[in-house]
């Protein structure tokens, strides 16, 4: 099964957990899934999704990380935030 995510204005590249949880939903209410753990290929990895047998969604999504901290950024009609 393949699944794409759109907004108004983009395809949506970077898996949400919102968005997670709303398929997962979608697709036990469709009656294409059963309770249980399912694993959704993303364009930012594996993410594993658990419906569970009250309806509710659980998600476990990929790690995070930063790649830079502290960087300066300049806003117009906004002060430059310091370091």
């Amino acid at each position: 099964m393949s699944v794409s995510s759109f907004s108004i204005t983009s395809v949506i590249s970077r898996c949400a957990g919102h968005g997670t949880i709303g398929l997962v939903a979608s697709l036990a209410w469709l009656e294409r899934i059963k309770p249980g753990k399912v694993r959704i290929e993303t364009t930012v990895g594996i993410v594993t999704a658990e419906l569970l047998e009250s309806g509710d969604v659980v998600v476990a999504n990929v790690p995070s990380y930063r790649a830079r901290k502290a960087i300066p950024v300049d806003v117009p009609g906004i002060r430059r935030r310091p370091r």
